[in-house]
């Protein structure tokens, strides 16, 4: 999967015209996150200018959205490793058919394949292809069915109220009757994880340069939002007295609380190095494709 890395010199050989993305009265991402899956999106032009995306990539460079969508392989794993995963999504921006597919065409060990619905080029662990221009998707499994789930035959999964809460936001998670999910930081039970009906989680820098963590974790019931929320507050507070921190209750109960059958976090601020882990994490588990 490595050999991607090359991609970026060949395209910076053969690029010259700007392509943007074909999404432009809804999103890609919308079309993922099926029960079970761990979808992210990553605003690529907020994250380089942040420093936590690698802007020296060429790939990077290109890229104004950056969309996954993690499939455990094995649901039983809890937290799931990163090997657990088949993955696939896209990147949107600068990335033209011709430009990146020659590019692709060139690499050692990748294929052309062609299939009634395009082409696209693979080297066994990871397939790429540009199937409209400003979009490159990318599959660690099947790219046919990538591109009919997210393409050909999409249907809209994330509900668009939360799909516009990602956009505006730097990074996001969201998920739908979760089995298992990777290390979020979070420490939470499994008998508690599948609860969980849906869950949205948005990361974004303030005006005055931190990071603040917004959420709404819906569960089944009140009662297991209520132990959901007794949780979080108990891991806040630990983790406050393991730094000798001052504790303020009060931002406490406003910063996380029980809405209904919902928890709500609401600007809870968490460092710059958990922020570039997660996006050295999701880059990772596509062999540094993105």
């Amino acid at each position: 999967m490595k050999r991607l890395l090359l991609l970026p010199l060949l395209i910076i050989a053969l690029s010259s015209c700007v392509h943007k993305s074909p999404f432009d009265t809804s999103y890609y991402y919308e079309a993922l996150g099926r029960p079970g899956e761990l979808v992210i999106t990553v605003d690529a032009a907020k994250a380089k200018d942040a420093g936590v995306l690698d802007s020296s990539n060429e790939l990077i460079k290109r890229a104004e959205r950056i969309s996954m969508a993690l499939e455990a392989e094995d649901e039983s794993l809890y937290p799931s490793p990163s090997d657990n995963y088949t993955i696939y999504g896209a990147a949107e921006g600068n990335y033209g058919s011709f430009i990146v597919n020659t590019a692709l065409n060139h690499m050692d060990g990748f294929e052309k394949v062609k299939t009634e619905e395009g082409k696209y080029y693979t080297d066994g662990s990871i397939s790429a292809g540009v199937p409209e221009s400003g979009l490159l998707l990318f599959s660690t499994g099947s790219y046919e069915e990538a591109y009919r789930r997210t393409i050909s035959e999409r249907k809209m999964l994330i509900p668009k109220d939360m799909a516009s809460i990602m956009a505006e936001s730097m990074f996001s998670f969201y998920a739908k009757d979760p089995k298992t999910v990777m290390d979020l930081g979070f420490d939470l039970p499994v008998t508690v994880l599948l609860e969980i009906e849906s869950a949205l989680l948005s990361a974004d820098l303030s005006e005055d340069g931190r990071y603040l963590l917004s959420a709404v974790i819906t569960m089944r019931d009140e009662k297991s939002a209520k132990t959901f929320n007794t949780l979080m507050r108990n891991n806040i507070v630990s983790d406050l007295r393991r730094k000798g921190e001052a504790l303020d209750f009060k931002t406490l109960s406003v910063m996380i609380r029980q809405e209904g059958k919902a928890v709500v976090i609401e600007d809870m601020e968490i460092g710059k190095e958990a922020v570039t882990a997660l996006s050295e994490k999701a880059a990772g588990m596509v062999g540094g494709f993105v």
